[in-house]
């Protein structure tokens, strides 16, 4: 099998052509007859075997650069160079606190969204109408009495508050009163003896389980406030008023006397104004639980529960981003990052399968690409190998051309190894020869 270089195959081929005619016409010293111009056949070419020189280079038949969809911190990474991984595998991680709180948000948004749906969609919940009516009632009558003005019992019982205060009030600043401390003394001994009773009533119970839910112990806790009201002002009886008593007992006179004078004086127009609106967002709330929903608001829900659901869908998919895994069981040939560092979406971590080799041409001109087919058998020499031949099979011939700017443009053909070699090597160097029939 003869070597040729393809730059120049067709060229010679004319060259040889032309010779042959040449040499036909110079064997003979005679004229020829037109007869034996008509005879005479052209001169006929042999089928001829020639190979093909390309130059080539190894690579894995399955290798990817992997990076994270989006950047952030490295928090992980579990692989070193040279390392084999299985499928599946975690390679690298990123900090994904921040994303799964977004996801946390989401849910709840969906969940809502899914709960707004539900309610629109089901008939109006009796409770709910019931506690609507209610509340409509309550407005109501609120607004008739503030526009009945202030009753009698009302103003009755204001005036009632204030003599009481009063009367605290005076009683304080006449202490202090001997009359007044025995009173005092006498209350404080009878409460004494009740919280005793009541005391020795709940130690006959208090080893039970329900003791804290029995009368007994509702008698002794009201027992013993009274017994400390009354210890109180036993001691306000014998030593006067403190500063403190004798203004809380003011300020009760005070809001007395006001509470009297806003009964007398009826309700403002600003109070007349909140209950009306009371009253109408009662009615509004009433016919809402006993409308059904409208399309549009179906609509709406539904639109807006796609809206949350597809979120959700989105946070998720970032945090599942933050992990890196190995699409395919190989070996780690790169690793460009660190834990700590903070990495964009470019590829940090080369991964290949280094069991299956194939090899791509670099040099491959357009006539070499014209008449190279799939399927066909080669040689490879590997340089790297002391020479070493492996036999291949033509896998892809390239449809475009590796830079098609490229005046004398170069096709990649990949071959497949018929067999292999422990020692190969990505990037080794090949010459490949490929068998053309010229």
């Amino acid at each position: 099998m003869l070597l040729r270089s393809t730059s120049m195959h067709k060229v010679l081929w004319l060259l040889v052509g032309l010779f042959a005619s040449l040499v036909v016409v110079s064997c003979s010293n005679e004229p020829l007859a037109p007869e034996s111009l008509k005879a005479t056949a052209a001169p006929t070419l042999t089928a001829e075997l020639v190979g093909l020189n390309v130059r080539g280079r190894v690579v894995p038949v399955r290798w990817v650069a992997l990076g994270f969809p989006s950047g952030g911190m490295l928090t992980e990474v579990n692989i070193t160079i040279g390392q084999t991984v299985e499928q599946g595998e975690v390679l690298a991680r990123l900090d994904a606190d921040l994303l799964r709180v977004a996801v946390e948000a989401a849910r709840r948004a969906v969940a809502a969204g899914e709960a707004r749906q539900t309610q629109l969609a089901e008939a109006p919940d009796l409770l709910a109408v019931q506690a609507a009516a209610a509340e409509l009632k309550a407005a109501e009558a609120n607004l008739t009495a503030l526009q009945s003005g202030p009753s009698q019992t009302a103003e009755t019982h204001a005036a009632a508050e204030l003599a009481a205060a009063q009367a605290e009030l005076q009683a304080l600043r006449a202490l202090p009163d001997p009359a007044a401390a025995r009173a005092a003394q006498a209350r404080f001994e009878s409460t004494a003896v009740v919280r005793q009773r009541a005391q020795t009533a709940y130690d006959q119970i208090r080893d039970r389980p329900e003791a804290a839910m029995l009368p007994e112990a509702l008698a002794l806790q009201q027992a013993t406030i009274a017994h400390d009201e009354a210890q109180a002002l036993l001691e306000i009886a014998r030593r006067g008023a403190t500063p403190s008593a004798l203004a809380a007992a003011l300020a009760r006179v005070r809001s007395a006397q006001a509470a009297l004078d806003a009964v007398k004086a009826g309700p403002s127009e600003v109070d007349l104004a909140a209950a009306r609106s009371r009253v109408s967002q009662a009615e509004f709330a009433l016919a809402r639980v006993h409308t059904p929903a409208s399309a549009a608001e179906l609509m709406e829900a539904a639109a807006n529960l796609a809206e949350a659901r597809h979120a959700l869908a989105q946070a998720e998919s970032a945090v599942d981003g933050t992990v890196l895994v190995a699409p395919f069981a190989g070996s780690i040939v790169s690793v460009m990052a660190r834990p700590q560092e903070r990495v964009g979406s470019a590829p940090i971590i080369v991964l290949a399968d280094l069991s299956v080799f194939q090899v791509e041409t670099v040099d491959a001109d357009e006539w070499t690409a014209a008449h190279v087919q799939p399927g066909q058998r080669v040689d490879l020499v590997f340089p790297a190998l002391d020479g070493h031949t492996l036999p291949g099979i033509v896998s892809v011939v390239a449809l475009q051309p590796a830079e098609a700017n490229r005046l004398d443009p170069f096709y990649t053909i990949t071959v497949t190894l018929s067999d292999t070699d422990p020692a190969l090597r990505w990037g080794m160097t090949a010459n490949v020869t490929f068998p053309i029939q010229s």
